[in-house]
């Protein structure tokens, strides 16, 4: 269903053992998607879809979050927050085990987003060279993404609640264009763009320099949490 625009079916929740919610409204590009929809949907659905659950005596519910509701910058952070938030607040007021995964970011078949105009752009040549920073990001296969939700569905009522799903790596924006070359059979750049006209470009307009600082920025993320449980990660991105 909608969930702008539809009630939710709780007969879908008859007999249900576990409920696993990854439906969202995710980061909008190109400005379209009014805050009040991020709410409604990444929020507010949520918690609804949560209490049918607990009416329907669902035993597990596993909420698959982002790794922007920690210290969130932006509405997407900021609903997906307020969701964990709630969710919480209604595991200790029922029975029903309640956990959230925050994803890094997830590549592999399918991919979307930046990392998919990167492979475009590369595989087409007019990705430019980027330079070597020391800049780290932390990302995940969508294989080991869904292999810990499942393994976390599986772990009971924990006291632990929220937990960050990624590959164990930290990978430089340089990095992961060298690894795109290689898997997209693509020859290594014997120059690369310096990094100080990254740094020119920025002043030309804030919302370069805001792909710019996306682009070069540290997005890194501990999954100790996950790691200590027994989970071990198995593809790295050159499994892309």
């Amino acid at each position: 269903c909608d969930f702008l625009k539809d009630d939710i079916p709780d007969i879908a929740f008859n007999n249900i053992e576990t409920v696993f919610h990854l439906a969202g409204c995710a980061h909008d590009t190109n400005k379209k998607i009014l805050n009040d929809s991020y709410i409604k949907i990444n929020t507010e659905a949520a918690i609804k879809i949560a209490k049918i659950s607990i009416e329907k005596k669902v035993k597990n519910f596993i909420f698959v979050s982002s790794v922007k509701a920690d210290n969130p910058s932006d509405i997407y952070g900021i609903s997906k927050q307020k969701a964990e938030d709630e969710l919480i607040e209604l595991s200790k007021i029922s029975n029903m085990n309640i956990m959230v995964i925050r994803p890094a970011l997830v590549y592999g078949q399918g991919v979307r987003g930046n990392l998919k105009l990167m492979i475009n752009g590369i595989n087409k040549g007019w990705f430019p060279p980027l330079p070597h920073t020391k800049n780290k990001r932390s990302m995940i296969h969508v294989d080991d993404l869904v292999s810990s939700i499942l393994f976390l569905s599986s772990k009971g009522n924990l006291k632990e609640k929220i937990f960050i799903a990624t590959d164990g790596k930290s990978y430089s924006t340089a990095e992961i264009y060298d690894t795109l070359c290689v898997v997209l059979g693509k020859k290594l750049p014997n120059w690369r763009i310096p990094e100080v006209f990254f740094t020119i470009v920025s002043f030309i307009h804030p919302s370069i320099k805001f792909k710019i600082e996306k682009l070069f920025g540290n997005d890194f993320y501990s999954s100790e949490k996950l790691d200590k449980l027994g989970f071990k990660p198995r593809k790295t991105l050159k499994d892309i």
